[in-house]
């Protein structure tokens, strides 16, 4: 009987983690449909608004306080967390998550070069300590004149509403990891289980197939991989979990 029942339970959990392997692939890859959406939204609404003849003029010849203006502009009209403008020479000529002009170079330059090739550029950045889906439009007039990068912030709201979105129940966090130091930057799971995420975090960093992990009293069968950052390597990773519970 305990020989048994030792194998129903192995194969009750080989077949769990073969169910949650295909769905939490499934997951990702909806994951990843997501973001390059939410990227698509960002630049059409970028690119539509730059069209615009007073918004061209301004950023060809108006002074600094109409550039500042048109550009805080753009962010409410897109609904974006934080947007610049970058010149040519890679200088950040507008910031709007600061007060003051001038903030010197633009910290990602191969994002410019992908899009003076490429029309648009999209990346994972980290800048002051907070994660952004990062988006860099040129401003026609008809050559460039000038970028316009576009940040969607990656927090705790942006998490939750892509959960909402996924094919499955799950549990979804990012962390970036900065000088070999992990960091939680957005998660959808309460504060009871960020702490076991941050005890499992060597174990869970090792699923790049899915597999199962204790997180606290609880077994997830989690998948960790990195996000998909354009022309940039990337510090950035996802991770899904979803409970053995859910599965079964």
């Amino acid at each position: 009987q305990v020989i048994d029942f030792i194998s129903v339970y192995t194969s009750t959990r080989q077949n769990a983690l073969d169910q949650g392997r295909d769905q939490l692939t499934f997951a990702l890859n909806s994951l990843n449909r997501q973001l390059i959406d939410l990227t698509t939204q960002l630049a059409k609404g970028a690119q539509v608004v730059t069209l615009d003849f007073s918004f061209r003029e301004a950023i060809a010849v108006g002074d600094a306080a109409t550039q500042r203006s048109v550009i805080l502009n753009l962010k409410d009209r897109i609904s974006a967390d934080r947007v610049m403008l970058i010149s040519l020479e890679e200088d950040i000529i507008v910031d709007t998550a600061r007060a003051t002009q001038g903030e010197g170079l633009f910290p990602f330059p191969a994002m410019l070069e992908a899009a003076e090739e490429d029309g648009r550029a999209a990346a994972i950045a980290s800048l002051d300590d907070t994660l952004y889906r990062f988006v860099i439009v040129p401003v026609l007039a008809p050559r460039a004149i000038a970028w316009i990068g576009i940040g969607l912030e990656i927090n705790d709201s942006l998490a939750t509403r892509l959960q909402s979105q996924a094919p499955i129940p799950l549990d979804l966090s990012f962390t970036n990891t900065l000088n070999g130091t992990p960091t939680l930057a957005a998660t959808t799971l309460d504060m009871a289980r960020r702490s076991a995420f941050t005890t499992a975090f060597d174990d869970l960093s090792r699923s790049t197939k899915p597999s199962f992990v204790d997180m606290g009293d609880e077994t997830y069968i989690a998948l960790a991989a990195p996000v998909d950052n354009g022309h940039e390597k990337s510090n950035v990773s996802v991770f899904l979990q979803y409970s053995v519970q859910d599965v079964l």
